[in-house]
């Protein structure tokens, strides 16, 4: 009997730790993993206001309609794109909408305080906009 490692298009629920016979030939059953990929933002410009002021990680994975979400572990923020870099766009475009957002509401808790320290690590408006 050879073993042979596939991905599983479905949930089999009668064998044990998802393992399944065909023939001779044993499968253990994996899970479908989305696509996902790790880029490094670096300081740049975001638009003429804005820009990256310290380089962060960013993951981008499929989102299993045909899209890609982009995210942080750092940052309740995302972007969708039907690429990897409308994604990335759309997050930078979130990022600093939520900026604006704590900007505005920083002073009114601690909470927003700390969020806003955290973002502004990240984002900021350009030397111009200052």
């Amino acid at each position: 009997m050879s073993v042979g490692v596939r991905p599983a298009n479905r949930l089999h629920t009668g064998t044990p730790l998802g393992m399944s016979a065909t023939g001779s030939r044993l499968y253990l059953e994996l899970p479908q993993a989305a696509l996902a990929l790790e880029f490094l933002i670096p300081v740049c410009e975001i638009s003429e206001e804005w820009e990256v002021v310290s380089p962060f990680n960013l993951t981008v994975e499929e989102d299993g309609g045909g899209g890609f979400i982009a995210s942080d572990e750092r940052i309740s923020v995302y972007g969708e794109g039907s690429t990897e870099l409308e994604a990335v766009g759309d997050y930078l475009t979130s990022l600093v909408e939520y900026y604006e957002l704590l900007e505005a509401r920083r002073n009114t808790n601690v909470q927003n305080f700390a969020l806003f320290t955290e973002v502004a690590k990240l984002v900021g408006r350009t030397s111009s906009q200052r």
